[in-house]
């Protein structure tokens, strides 16, 4: 049931969120029917409401000595989410305070796969909301939006309610094969690089960042270098190419 994985990936463990469902469905009910109805030990149940109750996710109720659950709306799930990201925002600023570095030394951390690719591009994202970005340079080939269709459509329009700019550089491939998110408009530019000059990996220059994905047997890798002179260098590099190749 996806509704449960929903819940773990929120916070829950998975006999919490069992048993937070099997309350919602049973509304007040004991810890027996409960046990039954998700087939686990009522032992174990017990447990697992006291650990809902001191989550606000559940009250208890007395009827004949015998304890009563009833939970607690699921809006209480949306109040909390809120209450821990305004938490984070007060205190991400200060946490970021303690980087003595300031950048200065560069670093680099590598990842994988889909959710890898999903990690970066959402830190493209954050660092140009953070340090107020307005423009991302890149490099893309095309089976990049292939191979992550609902992660760049996704991301394409977050870049663009947020107002962020970026310039794309492309390899020449036939008009009819250009996707959507290349052609020219408000907030971004495309030129095309010619055959002569066959594009190996995708590119992001962010802020002081340089994400670097490359595609071998079917897998995608990325590297995010962050370091103020190297994403100078690329910055640089970028310009030099932007300006020998026509606007389309």
């Amino acid at each position: 049931m996806s509704i449960e994985k929903d819940l773990i990936k929120y916070g829950l463990n998975e006999r919490e969120a069992l048993v937070y469902i099997s309350l919602l469905k049973l509304s007040d009910s004991t810890a027996f029917l409960i046990a039954k109805d998700v087939d686990l030990p009522r032992t174990t149940v017990y447990e697992t409401l006291e650990d809902l109750k001191r989550k606000g996710l559940l009250s208890v109720w007395k009827k004949n000595n015998v304890n009563y659950y009833s939970p607690e709306s699921p809006n209480v799930l949306l109040k909390q989410h809120k209450e821990k990201e305004e938490l984070l925002n007060s205190v991400v600023p200060e946490l970021f305070s303690y980087i003595k570095m300031n950048g200065k030394v560069p670093s680099a951390k590598f990842y994988t796969g889909k959710e890898g690719v999903k990690i970066v591009l959402d830190d493209v994202i954050e660092r140009s909301i953070d340090q107020k970005l307005n423009i991302i340079h890149s490099i893309i080939r095309p089976e990049f939006n292939d191979y992550f269709p609902k992660i760049m459509t996704e991301w394409i329009q977050r870049r663009e309610e947020k107002n962020i700019y970026i310039q794309i550089i492309i390899p020449d491939i036939p008009v009819d094969e250009k996707k959507l998110s290349y052609f020219k408009n408000d907030l971004r530019e495309t030129r095309v690089m010619k055959k002569d000059y066959p594009l190996g990996s995708s590119i992001f220059i962010y802020g002081n960042k340089t994400a670097l994905f490359s595609l071998e047997d079917n897998q995608m890798y990325a590297t995010v270098i962050e370091s103020a002179p190297f994403a100078s260098m690329f910055k640089s590099m970028f310009g030099a190419v932007w300006d020998t190749l026509l606007n389309q």
